[in-house]
């Protein structure tokens, strides 16, 4: 459902909105592709070089170059790119024009950069005082870490993450894919759009904060509560639930399968899809605690069984039996898996130089305010005459800013 074709008639979510992008991190652009994704009009506004994340593979056909990253394109589709010198006064110029029109501004620069340009929160909020502006940056706008550089693996290790990631007998793991700079995208997003709710029902607009160690310690279950309540530091337990079993990845005949079984009845499916009905009717598995006590003797068990099936049959046979399980599954299956395929989770776009590719629509559906595909990841400056021309510039004055690097 989530790729599904918009209907014609169908409203946007974010239709009337105007965003300007001021980001090049995974937390900036992701929260505001989820803008562009339903509906904003999302400026992304780059340096006349080009943003630093046109610069991050892979690359298609492996050629490194401005237009071909696919990291870039991933998370710049929906949006409009115009190119301003913000370290030149006229481009800061430009950007005040585009303020007064704008309902958002999203930035991630490092703290007091864009105040000390004049284009901090307060300056920009006496031009328009119905802006919402998200400053996003990975410890915070004050605090004794404000303004110490970060990145996902420093977010990860600082928020906690790390620290309840990966085998006991190991050192920390940093988890896969940037999830710190993830959950920290959809937490802006949140209190973005929550904010813009806000405006308008107050007309007001406001400044958000966003901390990249706050909203990981934000996701960590119940690891600080347990702390603050019994004194007892959550250990790192590889793939094992700290207090559930089996809650943890197991290896079959051509990969693994993940599972996780909290309620009686479940734990007894996961033993008879091992085709052991002697343990599937042991008393030891009445009592969640000890079945975790006991996790090294009875997970044996259960693998020997597993072994003997590839993970598809595993998974389909064990949801049949009432086993919550699924396959560990690498990007390959998730490209060609039938019940992806089906609900539309994929889009097809085109782009000028990487050509066509495939990508994740917006993964979450809204009957009457659907997602949409519109666009690929704009070249560098491709709407920049379009959006100037739209703030009173002519053809004169644009030759000559480009000429003195301001576009």
């Amino acid at each position: 459902m989530a790729g599904d074709a918009v209907s014609p008639t169908a409203m946007s979510l974010f239709g009337d909105v105007l965003v300007l992008d001021l980001t090049s991190t995974i937390r900036g652009m992701h929260c505001t592709k989820m803008f562009g994704d339903y509906g904003a009009e999302v400026i992304l506004v780059e340096p006349v070089g080009g943003s630093r994340a046109r610069h991050i593979g892979p690359f298609a056909n492996g050629i490194p170059g401005l237009e071909t990253s696919l990291h870039f394109a991933h998370h710049n589709r929906n949006k409009q790119s115009i190119t301003l010198n913000l370290h030149k006064t006229r481009g800061q110029e430009l950007l005040r024009d585009l303020v007064h029109s704008a309902d958002i501004l999203v930035e991630d620069w490092p703290v007091g950069a864009l105040d000390a340009l004049g284009l901090g929160f307060a300056d920009l909020h006496e031009l328009n005082p119905r802006l919402v502006m998200c400053s996003i940056t990975g410890f915070g706008q004050t605090g004794p870490y404000a303004g110490y550089k970060t990145s996902n693996i420093v977010e990860d290790a600082m928020g906690g993450l790390m620290g309840i990631t990966g085998p006991a007998d190991k050192p920390p793991s940093m988890t896969g894919a940037q999830q710190a700079e993830h959950a920290t995208a959809m937490h802006a997003a949140f209190a973005t759009a929550s904010a813009l709710l806000y405006r308008d029902l107050q007309n007001a607009g406001q400044h958000i904060d966003v901390s990249a160690q706050e909203c990981v310690a934000n996701v960590l279950e119940n690891a600080i509560e347990q702390y603050t309540y019994t004194g007892v530091v959550r250990k790192r337990a590889g793939s094992r639930h700290p207090t559930a079993w089996p809650c943890t990845v197991l290896p079959c005949k051509d990969g693994y399968v993940g599972m996780c079984c909290t309620q009686l009845k479940e734990v007894r499916a996961a033993a008879l899809l091992a085709e052991d009905q002697e343990l599937a009717d042991d008393p030891v598995l009445d009592n969640q605690f000890e079945r975790r006590a006991r996790a090294d003797e009875l997970e044996p068990r259960l693998i020997a069984g597993y072994m003997k099936y590839g993970k598809s049959a595993l998974f389909h046979r064990g949801q049949e039996l009432g086993c919550p399980i699924g396959m560990t599954s690498d990007a390959r299956d998730l490209a060609e898996d039938p019940h992806l395929i089906e609900v539309g989770y994929f889009a097809e776009f085109e782009h000028p130089v990487i050509g066509k590719y495939k990508d994740i629509a917006a993964p979450v559906y809204l009957n009457e305010t659907p997602g949409a595909m519109r666009s690929s990841a704009p070249l560098l400056g491709q709407h920049t005459a379009e959006i100037l021309h739209n703030v009173g510039l002519g053809e004169a004055e644009l030759s000559f800013l480009r000429a003195d690097g301001v576009i």
